[in-house]
């Protein structure tokens, strides 16, 4: 797995938004199925904190990586 992705997911998995914060811009534009796509950090920071406050336990797995092209 890419290095990039494994530390995104170990600070994801690590419930705190704080070290969250780091990997989202107000351009960034997430999808979380099956709801909407959200875009900018302080929404997309808003969700994270939302769904940390409904689970006391949550761990987040890579299934699929998708090349974009251009480094994404």
């Amino acid at each position: 797995m890419n290095c990039k992705i494994s530390h995104f997911m170990q600070d994801l998995n690590s419930l705190n938004i704080e070290k969250l914060e780091k990997w989202f811009t107000d351009d960034t534009v997430i999808w979380i199925p099956p709801a909407k796509e959200i875009s900018g950090k302080s929404r997309i920071l808003a969700l994270f904190r939302a769904i940390f406050r409904r689970y006391e336990k949550i761990e987040w797995n890579v299934s699929e990586i998708f090349n974009l092209g251009n480094n994404k």
